[in-house]
């Protein structure tokens, strides 16, 4: 079975919608991110359950 999570540590960065766009926010805005929140809870809360997901099944 492929990872569903990368194995790396990706700092992730809080993304605002603008609903500029057709997705809501620009490429830039979250091109280097695994994961996508609005406020530093919602990105800190994905990377704990990464943490624990990769602590319950490691490669």
């Amino acid at each position: 079975m492929s990872p569903v999570f990368c194995y790396d540590h990706i700092e992730n960065v809080p993304v605002v919608y603008t609903g500029d766009w057709e997705s809501g926010v620009t490429y830039t805005q979250g091109r280097d991110n695994e994961f996508f929140g609005t406020s530093p809870e919602v990105v800190e809360a994905w990377e704990q359950l990464k943490a624990e997901m990769l602590q319950r099944y490691p490669r």
